[in-house]
């Protein structure tokens, strides 16, 4: 009886922690896909409404809207996002990003731009979205299995 528990919190105490990191994984790709569907929805929209949407960027949220006014850490946008719990959230672009009327991304003054998102975990776990100035986005990873590794900078 004593060696069955003995097996049995050594086999707790080994899973719980891969248990954990498979949460925060989870949380990570989840946050990533979000991401991803709603910059599809913001050039969707912008080509509809004939418009430029804006994204505003925080290290924990992100928002679009029609005005430069947006700020996704106030719920002043359209959408809003808050990210899940030990996600964090950086950029490759400065100042603002428009998903403009033709289906392009350009910065304030109509210039087109590339660049990238990334999400990080608080287990150094990252996804990144590359995103082309014509439009085309695309998800990578060096650590997270599912998605296909990222191209050198």
């Amino acid at each position: 009886m004593l060696a069955a528990i003995s097996i049995l919190a050594i086999t707790v105490t080994i899973a719980i922690p891969a248990m954990n990191n498979l949460n925060i994984k989870n949380r990570l790709k989840g946050s990533s896909e979000k991401l991803y569907t709603d910059i599809q929805l913001a050039r969707s929209e912008a080509l509809k409404i004939n418009n430029n949407i804006i994204l505003s960027t925080t290290s924990t949220c992100y928002g679009f809207d029609v005005t430069p006014s947006c700020d996704c850490s106030t719920n002043a946008c359209l959408i809003n996002t808050s990210l899940s719990k030990g996600i964090s959230f950086s950029s490759s672009y400065t100042g603002t990003i428009n998903f403009g009327p033709r289906g392009k991304i350009t910065d304030a003054v109509n210039n087109i731009v590339s660049g990238s998102f990334t999400l990080t975990a608080t287990n150094s776990t990252s996804v990144s979205l590359k995103l082309s100035g014509l439009g085309q986005i695309k998800l990578c990873s060096d650590t997270v299995s599912s998605y296909p590794n990222c191209p050198p900078p």
